[in-house]
C-alpha cells in the first residue's frame, strides 16, 4: 500500500491548472511530529510506499526530517516536487 502525504498547500510557482491555489497558504505546513504521529497507523494499514507531495514540498522547512524519518521507518520514500528549487 502506498500513501500520498500532502506536507504543504504551498508552491512557488503560480500553474493555472493547478488544483491547489498555488502560491496561497489556506493551511499550515506538515511538521516532522505530526508525521511521527501518522506512522503507526501507516504500519497498521501495511503502507510501505510514502509519496511527500504539497503543493511544492521542498518549501516545508521539516521535508528532510521527513524524509529522512520515513526512510529509517522502512518505507520507500518518493517526492513529488516541480524541480524548480533543485540546483547543485
Amino acid at each position: 500500500m502506498e500513501v500520498d502525504l500532502h506536507i504543504t498547500n504551498r508552491c512557488n510557482l503560480k500553474c493555472r491548472h493547478c488544483v491547489y491555489n498555488s502560491g496561497e497558504w489556506f493551511m499550515p505546513d506538515m511538521s516532522i511530529d505530526a508525521v511521527k504521529k501518522l506512522n503507526q497507523s501507516f504500519k497498521q494499514m501495511g503502507v510501505k510506499e510514502v509519496h511527500i507531495t504539497g503543493g511544492e514540498p521542498l518549501l516545508n522547512k521539516d521535508v528532510f526530517k521527513i524524509i529522512s524519518f520515513l526512510h529509517q521507518n522502512g518505507y520507500l520514500v518518493r517526492i513529488q516536487s516541480n524541480g524548480s528549487l533543485i540546483d547543485e
